[in-house]
C-alpha cells in the first residue's frame, strides 16, 4: 500500500493539485445534483466540488457522469459507449 501511494504521490505531483474541502454548501449542492441527475453520493460530491471550482473537464470512464449536463468528458468516447 505504501508502494503504491509513493507512486500516486509521484504521479500528483506533476499536476497542480488543489484540494477542496467538503464545505456544507458542497453537501447540499451534491443532494441537488444526486436528484437531478440520479447520480450517486460520490459521483454528486466529485461534480459538486468541481464546480465549487469551476472546472468542467473530467477524465472518467464512468457512464453517470454523462447525465450531469455542463461535464466536459475526456474519456468519454473510448469504448464507444456515447449515445
Amino acid at each position: 500500500m505504501q508502494a503504491m501511494q509513493s507512486f500516486l504521490d509521484s504521479f500528483f505531483s506533476e499536476f497542480a493539485l488543489v484540494e477542496i474541502p467538503l464545505t456544507s454548501e458542497i453537501r447540499q449542492s451534491a443532494l441537488a445534483l444526486m436528484s437531478r441527475y440520479n447520480l450517486d453520493s460520490y459521483d454528486a460530491v466529485h461534480v459538486a466540488s468541481a464546480e465549487s471550482e469551476g472546472v468542467v473537464d473530467f477524465a472518467s470512464f464512468d457512464e453517470a457522469f454523462r447525465r450531469a449536463d455542463g461535464l466536459h468528458l475526456w474519456n468519454d468516447l473510448i469504448h464507444g459507449i456515447r449515445d
